[in-house]
C-alpha cells in the first residue's frame, strides 16, 4: 500500500488514505503471436496498445501494431474482462506505394465519439512520419480519411508519432 495525502476542499484538513497496489496489474503476456497467429519473424509482438470500451457491443477493444514481412499494420482484438482476448484481425493496413503510410501504419490511438470509432495512427513512408486517421461504425472495419495525413511533422523534423486522444 502507498500512503496518499488527501486535502479537503478548503485545505484545512489532511487525511491519509492508502491505495492498494496490484489491484489490476497483470504482468503476463495477454496478446502475442500465440493469440494472433501472425508471423512476425520470431519473437512475440503486439506493440503500443490502445484500449477503448465499445458501448455498442459492450466489450473492450484493443488496437495494437505488429510488424510482418517488414511492414507494420494495426490489428484489433476484443475482450470482456481485459485479461482474455480474442483476435479479430487487421484494422488498418499499410498504404500503397505513394501513400504516407506505405511502410508503417502503427502506434494507434483510439476513441469512440459521436457513434463512431476514430483510430489515429502514425504513418511512415521511409522518409517521414505523419499522423493519419481511420473511421469505423463497428470498431473493426476502418476506412482511412481521404485527407490523410491530417498532421505533418514540423519543418525539419519529418517525424510525428504515437498520437494520443483525450476527451
Amino acid at each position: 500500500m502507498i500512503p496518499v495525502n488527501n486535502f479537503s476542499k478548503n485545505n484545512t484538513r489532511m487525511e491519509k488514505i492508502e491505495i492498494k497496489l496490484n489491484t489490476f496489474l497483470h504482468k503476463d503476456i495477454i496478446i502475442d503471436n500465440s493469440v494472433t497467429g501472425l508471423d512476425t519473424g520470431g519473437g512475440h509482438q503486439a506493440a503500443d496498445p490502445s484500449i477503448i470500451w465499445d458501448p455498442i457491443k459492450k466489450r473492450w477493444l484493443v488496437y495494437f501494431f505488429a510488424v510482418t514481412n517488414g511492414f507494420a499494420e494495426i490489428y484489433v482484438a476484443e475482450s470482456n474482462d481485459l485479461l482474455n482476448f480474442r483476435f479479430i484481425g487487421k484494422a488498418v493496413s499499410k498504404g500503397s506505394q505513394e501513400d504516407f503510410d506505405n511502410v508503417y501504419a502503427h502506434k494507434p490511438g483510439a476513441i469512440f465519439y459521436d457513434d463512431l470509432f476514430y483510430l489515429f495512427y502514425s504513418g511512415d513512408n521511409g522518409r517521414s512520419r505523419s499522423i493519419g486517421v481511420a473511421i469505423s461504425r463497428d470498431g473493426v472495419n476502418f476506412t482511412k480519411n481521404s485527407n490523410n495525413p491530417i498532421l505533418i511533422g514540423p519543418e525539419g523534423t519529418n517525424y510525428l508519432g504515437a498520437p494520443s486522444i483525450i476527451r
